[in-house]
């Protein structure tokens, strides 16, 4: 298991989490990241794993259940709200209806999707940077 935690990609196209494994190269992160298409296949591994899961990143338009929805669900289930895992939500769509509905449902962080691996790799550069030192309840220093 990586002692770093997991980084957990819920998008419904794939070439995104090529992306992201190319900035992590790229920033010479050793993250374990774990894909899902859709929202409800992640939910169900949410409740069911024990793994140290370091952030979510995730879509906000997907069939099914969406982003927002998926928030929503894990902030209702007691045992992830203690986890305290940080939700990003990332979307190509800067509308602020979802801006809002995102930070309504307590997401720590709306961004506007990266379209190319510099602009990824420097977005994910701050994002990490800034979670592994900001000091969360239920985890360890």
């Amino acid at each position: 298991m990586n002692e770093k935690g997991k980084i957990i990609l819920i998008d419904d196209h794939p070439y995104e989490v090529d992306l992201l494994n190319l900035a992590l190269e790229k920033l010479h992160l050793d993250y374990e990241i774990i894909y899902f298409s859709n929202a409800i296949e992640a939910y169900k591994y949410f409740e069911k794993t024990m793994d140290h899961i370091f952030m979510i990143v995730s879509d906000i338009n997907m069939p099914g259940m969406n982003g927002i929805e998926l928030r929503k669900e894990v902030d209702r289930n007691e045992r992830l709200k203690k986890k305290t895992i940080p939700y990003l939500l990332f979307s190509s769509s800067t509308e602020n209806y979802y801006v809002d509905k995102a930070y309504d449902y307590n997401a720590q962080g709306y961004f506007k999707k990266p379209m190319d691996l510099d602009e990824m790799t420097e977005l994910f550069d701050i994002i990490i940077k800034y979670w592994q030192k900001c000091r969360r309840p239920n985890t360890q220093e």
